[in-house]
Formats: C-alpha cells, structure tokens, sequence
C-alpha cells in the first residue's frame, strides 16, 4: 500500500530496517547523526546496495528534529509512511513525533519501534491526542502504530505483520552481530522462510 510512496526513517542503526522498507517499494528519506561518521554511512550504504535498494534510499546525516523540519520545508516534502526509531530517551521521541506529523500525508502512517521505552510511548500518546487511532503490536520491543480514517484496519495489521517478520529477521542478525552461537539451526531456515515472504503490498 506504500509502494511507489515517500517514506521517512528517522533513526537507521546498521541500515536492516531501511532495506525492508525500501524492498517493500518505498521512497525511503533517512535521517540519523550517525551518518555523521564515514565508516557508518559507508557500512549503511554497502548494506542498501547488496540489498538492490541503493537508489531508492537517501542517506541523510543529521539530527531530528530539525532534519526533519529542514528536509520538508527545503523540498517540500510529505511522507505516507514515517518509521520513528531514534534516540529513545525523553523527550526526543515526542519531538520526533511532534516534528513529523505536519508533514505526513492525509492517509500516512507513523510507526514507533521499541515502546517498552517510556519516551517513545510520549510520543504515540502525543498523537493520539492530537486525534490519530493508535495501536500497539505485541513483538519482543512492542510497536506503537498510529494512522488516521483514512487506512483501514486490515492494512494496518498488513503493515504489523510485515514488520513483525522484520523484527525476528532483526533478532537473528543482532545475535550474529553480536557473535553469540546460534542455539539451533531452525533459526537460520526460519530466517530464510521468514524473508521470502517479506513483503508490504
């Protein structure tokens, strides 16, 4: 439902969850300081690349919210789908929250990884009052989603799904990242079950 559509990623880490989205058919704008430093950029857009999606990701360096405000006003932009995945701590998720809304499309929505954390539950909260339906998808980090009328509930629980898948694929890699032995190999035919079947719609 976003393919063809802009995206916005503020907070990208190592660049997994920019490929997934940008394999689902996003226009991805991603922004996050770590950029900042070359050997983290580089290890990001190697990443993009072995994935096929180098040409649909921008690479942003820089902080939110102020990026944010820059890049929409400079350009003129507005998202359909925005990923809030940055620092965690209070109060940067609800400036992020507060930053992104006005530029998101009528139909957008805005997803927040890792509400488990109190300040970015502050930032869900703060759009909820401001309006927008709000739900939380139960994973290992807990997803926070908020949409306006105009998506449905079924493409809601589309978007959680896939980023649920996501999130497993995202597990896995973070114990090989971290050089811990895999305690089976069903993990690794899980991972590779779990990507064929990565997909937005």
């Amino acid at each position: 439902m976003f393919k063809g559509k802009r995206g916005l990623e503020v907070g990208c880490w190592m660049g997994w969850s920019a490929c997934h989205v940008a394999l689902a058919g996003v226009e991805l704008d991603v922004i996050d300081p770590i950029l900042e430093q070359p050997e983290s950029f580089q290890s990001v857009r190697d990443s993009l690349k072995r994935a096929g999606v180098l040409s649909s990701v921008r690479l942003i360096p820089g902080y939110s919210p102020g990026k944010v405000e820059e890049l929409a006003e400079q350009e003129q932009r507005r998202w359909a789908f925005i990923f809030i995945d940055g620092d965690h701590e209070s109060p940067h998720p609800l400036n992020d929250a507060k930053a992104c809304e006005p530029f998101a499309e009528d139909d957008a929505l805005i997803l927040f990884h890792d509400l488990v954390s109190p300040g970015v539950a502050e930032g869900l909260e703060y759009l909820k009052r401001k309006g927008w339906n709000v739900m939380i998808y139960h994973t290992m980090q807990i997803m926070g989603v908020a949409w306006r009328a105009m998506l449905n509930l079924l493409s809601i629980i589309q978007i959680l799904v896939f980023f649920g898948r996501f999130l497993l694929i995202y597990a896995i890699f973070a114990e090989i990242w971290a050089e811990k032995p895999l305690r089976s190999i069903s993990k690794l035919k899980l991972l590779q079950k779990v990507h064929k079947q990565n997909s937005i719609g």
